[in-house]
């Protein structure tokens, strides 16, 4: 009964794991806004014509021919919403107004010139070409111009419902355009917000403090943070394998009671110590009676504790016990102030000399905290955004500490230094691209701070581009600009270009330049980068491996920009 009741559960498990997976390729899916229009031309347009056929069916007064006309301008309306007759004023005016001049022609024209009763099914080439001219001038003099207007206007000359056909085709249009403005305010306007993962994520950074410009790299990602009212910053240090052998070697190699000969090693309250000559005993005088050489080296009690003194605090190099009985028999304050150093100073070396590893590992790890704290301290001052500091240990060189810390921490973005091996990324920063977090790679040219001008170079309209732009909107500011860039092989890509750029940039918030160079994108980053702060590429991650074989990513052949390059991974 357990088995099968274990495979059930099995096989429910797998299946959400698979719808789970089904949800987001279609949700990235989507994230192309031809796909977003394709599917509410699917939807919308097909249950607007079945509501309105209905009714026609139902009072018996909408035409059946009002429907083609109708059909043309819906689709027109939902596939290119941002079209110069995707207007709901053109879509009602000018079919009305195509209606309209179509009934005047056919009741004006062909009626009274002709003599032809409208319930005819004969047009008059003369009626037809008069209603058409009638319409172009009228659509064109009250700006409402219209594919579907002289559509209109020919049929209403077969329709024989006069009137009622022009009635008609306004109260249609009008609930179509009802219907189309809330679509677009709703969800077409939105659909960065419902949409695009990248507006609403990567608020909770993780920045690995590694490499020679890892403070330009956590201000980076702080500002990409601060965009957001709940983010957060938590700069990671990770402990390598290596320090830790070697804290633990130190302690084995360090003798526990014993020095260089010459010399004695003084042990102040605060974990200090210094160097001092050791005289040893005067001539003449009675060496220490517990078995000590009196050659120079260290005296040791019967604990394995170091006794330590400074020559110039006692005079006397005798016995210890003696010289501190004396002193407090004879009443001196500076004395007993003598004695309560000398025994803070036996404390506090006991202390440090008495460590377990563990307690050496302790202070690596503390020291690199205190380290982070600094930094931390200056992005909640500059910036303003909550900053956490973390140190984990493990291998420094692998990068599944940071991702382990990441889901710990449950940051969904991590911003790194950007790392070679040779002319490729190294193996920290293709581990981090293969993982399954937000990443961005920092290449830092001169530790710059500030990111006002940006440039996103972009190869299609993805998930990967909508991030890239996002996070380009987050680092500049109102006074800056953002531009997004596509090249282009042939000046008959220009116009598709052209749209994809314009369908990128619709959702952004604020001023974005479109530039489409006919040239390959290392020609002109390399001679434009300049010109910008930061230029933002993407990890080529979502590309097949046969097509990175062929074409390796962009990022990798850049060489050497006079400018900050971000590399996104989704």
């Amino acid at each position: 009964m357990d088995r099968p009741r274990s495979g059930l559960s099995t096989f429910y498990r797998r299946c959400q794991r698979i719808e789970r997976r089904e949800l987001g390729e279609f949700r990235e899916w989507l994230e192309r806004t031809q796909n977003l229009l394709h599917l509410s031309m699917l939807v919308f347009v097909p249950l607007l014509i079945a509501v309105i056929t209905y009714v026609a069916n139902m009072v018996d007064v909408l035409p059946f021919l009002l429907f083609p006309p109708l059909a043309s301008g819906t689709y027109a309306l939902f596939a290119t919403p941002e079209d110069r007759y995707a207007r709901p004023r053109r879509f009602i005016g000018g079919m009305t107004a195509g209606a309209l001049c179509g009934w005047v022609a056919l009741v004006g024209f062909a009626k009274y010139w002709y003599h032809v009763p409208p319930e005819a099914l004969e047009v008059h080439a003369a009626a037809a070409a008069f209603g058409i001219a009638l319409t172009g001038v009228v659509a064109w003099g009250l700006d409402v111009e219209h594919p579907s207007a002289f559509s209109t206007a020919l049929l209403v000359l077969v329709s024989g419902s006069e009137l009622a056909y022009v009635l008609s085709v306004a109260i249609s249009t009008t609930l179509v355009a009802g219907v189309y403005l809330a679509w677009h305010h709703w969800v077409y306007e939105q659909r960065a917000q419902y949409l695009y993962q990248s507006t609403k994520g990567d608020d909770h950074v993780l920045v690995p403090m590694r490499g020679a410009h890892h403070v330009a790299t956590a201000l980076l990602g702080a500002r990409l943070a601060a965009a957001h009212d709940v983010g957060k910053v938590v700069l990671l240090d990770i402990v390598g394998d290596s320090e830790i052998a070697r804290a633990e070697r130190d302690h084995l190699d360090e003798p526990t009671a014993r020095t260089m000969p010459g010399t004695t090693t003084e042990v102040s309250a605060d974990g200090g110590r210094g160097e001092f000559a050791n005289p040893g005993p005067s001539d003449g005088e009675e060496g220490i009676d517990d078995g000590s050489r009196s050659n120079g080296e260290e005296s040791t009690s019967a604990e394995g504790r170091v006794d330590s003194r400074n020559a110039g605090d006692i005079e006397d190099t005798g016995n210890a016990e003696k010289e501190n009985q004396k002193e407090v028999n004879d009443g001196s304050d500076e004395s007993v102030a003598v004695d309560d150093r000398t025994m803070a100073n036996a404390l506090a070396r006991d202390r440090i000399e008495n460590r377990s590893p563990s307690d050496r590992v302790e202070d690596v790890v503390t020291n690199a905290a205190e380290q982070l704290e600094g930094c931390a301290k200056r992005i909640e001052r500059e910036i303003g955004v909550p900053c956490e500091v973390a140190v984990v240990g493990g291998d420094d060189r692998r990068a599944k500490p940071v991702l382990d810390t990441a889901r710990r921490q449950h940051c969904d973005l991590i911003v790194t230094p950007y790392e070679t091996a040779g002319d490729e990324p190294g193996p920290f920063v293709r581990e981090l691209f293969g993982g399954e977090i937000d990443t961005l790679a920092h290449r830092s040219a001169d530790s710059r701070e500030e990111w006002c001008r940006v440039l996103v170079a972009v190869r299609s309209a993805n998930a990967v581009s909508h991030t890239m732009i996002d996070f380009a909107e987050r680092l500049s500011t109102n006074d800056c600009d953002v531009s997004v860039c596509h090249c282009i092989d042939d000046p008959e890509q220009r116009r598709d270009a052209e749209r994809m750029l314009s369908d990128l940039v619709e959702t952004c918030t604020q001023h974005v330049e479109t530039r489409v160079p006919q040239a390959s994108v290392t020609e002109f980053l390399n001679d434009n980068a300049a010109e910008y702060d930061l230029v933002i590429l993407g990890a080529s991650t979502d590309r097949s491996a046969t097509s990175r074989f062929f074409a390796s990513p962009t990022f990798e052949r850049l060489g050497d920009l006079e400018t900050d390059v971000a590399i996104v991974h989704r």
